[in-house]
């Protein structure tokens, strides 16, 4: 039989861990995974997005966040989307630029 000792809370003292708890990097894909926009410049792919941003929702962007998605990510692309915009050339043959763009702006817009 093992003996147990109880010791009195006075020699008990609170501890107070730090950890910085990171979810892993997502790649660009597995991103566009979870928001389900088109993938390539064909019309339906543009179309597959412009009905995400169409049907996109408060609780739809908490459901992706849930799965994985970032607010930071959602304002990385964003900015790349713009600067693309603003520069023009061949950037603007992007048949998805200007939807992908639209679409980060109002997951923000609705992000909770």
């Amino acid at each position: 039989m093992g003996v147990t000792t109880i010791l009195p809370s006075v020699y008990l003292k609170p501890v107070t861990v730090a950890v910085n708890v990171t979810k892993p990097t997502l790649t660009s894909g597995q991103y566009g995974k979870i928001i389900g926009w088109g993938e390539g410049q064909s019309a339906e792919a543009v179309q597959q997005t412009i009905d995400v941003i169409k049907k996109l929702s408060r609780s739809q962007v908490k459901e992706w966040a849930r799965r994985g998605l970032s607010k930071s990510w959602v304002k990385d692309q964003l900015a790349k989307y713009s600067k693309s915009l603003a520069l023009g050339g061949d950037k603007l043959k992007n048949a998805q630029l200007i939807h992908r763009k639209e679409l980060m702006e109002k997951i923000l817009k609705l992000w909770k």
